[in-house]
Protein backbone atom coordinates (compact mmCIF):
# COMPACT_ATOMS: atom_id res chain seq x y z
CA UNK A 1 0.00 0.00 0.00
CA UNK A 2 2.74 2.19 1.04
CA UNK A 3 4.70 2.16 -2.59
CA UNK A 4 1.51 2.29 -4.68
CA UNK A 5 0.03 5.64 -2.36
CA UNK A 6 3.37 6.85 -3.51
CA UNK A 7 3.30 6.32 -7.10
CA UNK A 8 -0.08 7.65 -7.32
CA UNK A 9 -1.51 4.49 -8.34
CA UNK A 10 -4.17 4.43 -5.20
CA UNK A 11 -5.91 6.88 -3.23
CA UNK A 12 -6.68 7.46 0.08
CA UNK A 13 -10.06 5.26 1.05
CA UNK A 14 -8.20 2.47 -0.34
CA UNK A 15 -9.45 -0.76 1.28
CA UNK A 16 -7.40 -4.31 0.79
CA UNK A 17 -8.88 -7.74 2.01
CA UNK A 18 -6.19 -10.47 2.33
CA UNK A 19 -7.73 -14.61 3.14
CA UNK A 20 -4.73 -15.56 4.53
CA UNK A 21 -1.86 -13.68 5.39
CA UNK A 22 2.17 -15.58 5.36
CA UNK A 23 4.41 -12.46 5.84
CA UNK A 24 2.43 -10.34 8.18
CA UNK A 25 4.04 -7.25 9.95
CA UNK A 26 3.88 -6.60 13.22
CA UNK A 27 5.29 -4.46 16.33
CA UNK A 28 9.44 -4.55 16.35
CA UNK A 29 9.65 -6.08 12.79
CA UNK A 30 8.51 -9.40 14.27
CA UNK A 31 7.05 -11.63 11.16
CA UNK A 32 3.14 -12.97 11.35
CA UNK A 33 1.43 -15.81 9.89
CA UNK A 34 -2.68 -16.60 9.93
CA UNK A 35 -4.61 -19.46 8.39
CA UNK A 36 -6.24 -19.13 4.93
CA UNK A 37 -10.70 -18.36 5.09
CA UNK A 38 -10.62 -18.06 9.43
CA UNK A 39 -9.44 -14.66 9.84
CA UNK A 40 -9.59 -11.35 8.96
CA UNK A 41 -7.00 -9.06 7.44
CA UNK A 42 -7.42 -5.74 6.28
CA UNK A 43 -5.31 -2.54 5.31
CA UNK A 44 -6.98 0.57 5.03
CA UNK A 45 -5.44 3.85 3.55
CA UNK A 46 -6.77 7.10 5.82
CA UNK A 47 -6.97 10.57 4.20
CA UNK A 48 -5.04 12.84 6.89
CA UNK A 49 -6.75 15.82 5.56
CA UNK A 50 -7.93 17.87 7.98
CA UNK A 51 -6.21 16.11 10.82
CA UNK A 52 -2.54 17.82 11.74
CA UNK A 53 0.30 15.23 11.24
CA UNK A 54 1.43 15.88 14.78
CA UNK A 55 -2.58 13.68 15.36
CA UNK A 56 -1.82 11.59 13.32
CA UNK A 57 -0.75 8.77 16.25
CA UNK A 58 -3.71 9.63 17.79
CA UNK A 59 -5.69 8.02 14.77
CA UNK A 60 -4.66 4.32 16.20
CA UNK A 61 -6.48 5.32 19.33
CA UNK A 62 -9.49 5.79 17.72
CA UNK A 63 -9.51 2.69 15.81
CA UNK A 64 -8.66 0.66 18.29
CA UNK A 65 -11.33 2.37 20.35
CA UNK A 66 -14.23 1.84 17.97
CA UNK A 67 -12.98 -1.66 17.17
CA UNK A 68 -13.50 -2.59 20.51
CA UNK A 69 -17.20 -0.72 21.14
CA UNK A 70 -17.70 -3.15 17.90
CA UNK A 71 -15.97 -6.22 19.56
CA UNK A 72 -17.67 -5.41 22.67
CA UNK A 73 -21.25 -5.33 21.03
CA UNK A 74 -20.90 -8.74 19.67
CA UNK A 75 -19.95 -9.74 22.86
CA UNK A 76 -22.94 -9.09 24.79
CA UNK A 77 -25.29 -9.76 21.98
CA UNK A 78 -23.85 -13.86 22.55
CA UNK A 79 -23.92 -13.42 26.27
CA UNK A 80 -27.92 -11.95 25.93
CA UNK A 81 -28.23 -14.94 23.92
CA UNK A 82 -26.34 -17.60 26.08
CA UNK A 83 -23.85 -18.19 23.35
CA UNK A 84 -20.84 -16.47 24.86
CA UNK A 85 -17.66 -17.79 26.48
CA UNK A 86 -18.41 -15.84 30.33
CA UNK A 87 -14.63 -17.00 31.43
CA UNK A 88 -12.68 -15.25 28.48
CA UNK A 89 -12.98 -11.90 30.23
CA UNK A 90 -14.04 -8.34 28.77
CA UNK A 91 -12.77 -7.04 25.45
CA UNK A 92 -10.43 -3.69 26.21
CA UNK A 93 -8.01 -1.80 24.38
CA UNK A 94 -4.07 -1.75 25.38
CA UNK A 95 -3.02 1.00 24.25
CA UNK A 96 -2.43 2.01 21.92
CA UNK A 97 -2.68 -0.75 19.18
CA UNK A 98 -3.72 -4.11 20.62
CA UNK A 99 -7.33 -5.34 21.50
CA UNK A 100 -7.46 -8.31 24.10
CA UNK A 101 -10.25 -10.06 25.87
CA UNK A 102 -9.27 -10.92 29.31
CA UNK A 103 -5.07 -11.02 29.18
CA UNK A 104 -5.79 -12.83 25.56
CA UNK A 105 -4.84 -11.03 22.46
CA UNK A 106 -6.93 -11.21 19.50
CA UNK A 107 -6.69 -7.76 17.68
CA UNK A 108 -3.55 -5.99 16.38
CA UNK A 109 -3.05 -2.18 14.73
CA UNK A 110 -0.28 -1.37 12.73
CA UNK A 111 0.00 2.37 11.53
CA UNK A 112 2.38 4.55 9.65
CA UNK A 113 2.08 7.79 8.21
CA UNK A 114 2.66 7.90 4.53
CA UNK A 115 2.70 10.37 1.52
CA UNK A 116 0.21 10.02 -1.26
CA UNK A 117 1.23 11.03 -5.00
CA UNK A 118 -2.28 12.55 -5.66
CA UNK A 119 -1.21 13.25 -9.90
CA UNK A 120 -3.94 16.33 -10.85
CA UNK A 121 -5.16 16.08 -14.65
CA UNK A 122 -2.12 18.93 -15.55
CA UNK A 123 0.03 16.45 -14.70
CA UNK A 124 1.49 18.33 -11.72
CA UNK A 125 1.81 15.71 -8.27
CA UNK A 126 1.16 16.90 -5.21
CA UNK A 127 1.81 14.75 -2.04
CA UNK A 128 -0.40 14.46 0.67
CA UNK A 129 -0.07 12.61 4.14
CA UNK A 130 -2.39 9.75 5.06
CA UNK A 131 -2.41 6.50 7.02
CA UNK A 132 -1.72 3.32 5.88
CA UNK A 133 -3.20 0.94 8.57
CA UNK A 134 -3.24 -2.31 8.91
CA UNK A 135 -5.41 -5.00 11.17
CA UNK A 136 -5.13 -8.65 11.61
CA UNK A 137 -8.17 -10.08 13.99
CA UNK A 138 -8.10 -13.64 15.18
CA UNK A 139 -11.94 -14.24 13.74
CA UNK A 140 -12.59 -18.06 13.34
CA UNK A 141 -9.72 -20.00 14.07
CA UNK A 142 -9.30 -21.54 17.27
CA UNK A 143 -6.69 -20.29 20.28
CA UNK A 144 -5.08 -23.90 20.48
CA UNK A 145 -3.49 -22.64 16.75
CA UNK A 146 -1.42 -20.27 18.34
CA UNK A 147 0.29 -22.20 21.49
CA UNK A 148 3.31 -21.84 19.57
CA UNK A 149 3.27 -18.06 20.58
CA UNK A 150 3.91 -19.14 24.18
CA UNK A 151 1.44 -16.40 25.39
CA UNK A 152 -2.28 -15.45 25.89
CA UNK A 153 -4.49 -15.50 22.32
CA UNK A 154 -8.03 -15.80 21.73
CA UNK A 155 -9.86 -15.24 18.82
CA UNK A 156 -13.67 -13.78 17.97
CA UNK A 157 -15.46 -17.22 17.77
CA UNK A 158 -14.13 -18.14 21.39
CA UNK A 159 -15.35 -15.04 23.03
CA UNK A 160 -18.92 -15.11 20.86
CA UNK A 161 -19.29 -19.24 21.18
CA UNK A 162 -20.31 -18.87 17.88
CA UNK A 163 -18.58 -18.11 13.83
CA UNK A 164 -18.41 -15.13 12.80
CA UNK A 165 -19.26 -13.71 8.97
CA UNK A 166 -15.99 -12.10 8.49
CA UNK A 167 -17.63 -10.04 5.50
CA UNK A 168 -20.46 -8.59 7.89
CA UNK A 169 -17.94 -8.31 10.50
CA UNK A 170 -14.99 -5.98 7.84
CA UNK A 171 -18.49 -4.05 7.04
CA UNK A 172 -19.10 -3.15 10.51
CA UNK A 173 -15.27 -2.33 11.33
CA UNK A 174 -15.25 0.46 8.16
CA UNK A 175 -18.59 2.08 9.04
CA UNK A 176 -17.78 2.47 12.16
CA UNK A 177 -13.84 3.47 11.87
CA UNK A 178 -15.56 6.06 9.12
CA UNK A 179 -17.77 7.47 11.95
CA UNK A 180 -15.09 7.95 14.32
CA UNK A 181 -12.25 9.00 12.62
CA UNK A 182 -15.09 11.65 11.03
CA UNK A 183 -15.93 12.94 14.22
CA UNK A 184 -11.99 13.21 15.28
CA UNK A 185 -11.41 15.22 12.34
CA UNK A 186 -14.49 17.25 13.12
CA UNK A 187 -14.05 17.59 17.23
CA UNK A 188 -10.66 16.14 18.03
Amino acid sequence: MKARAAAGEIQPGTLYVADTQTAGRGRHERTWASPAGQNLYFNILIPLEEIPLASAPQVTQVAALTFAEVFKSLQDESNAHGLGNQSVGKVTVKWPNDILCGKSKFCGILAEVVYVNQVQHDSSGQVHPAISMGVGINVNSSPLDYAHLGRAVTTLKDITGRPVNREKLLQMLIANLERAVGQFRAFG
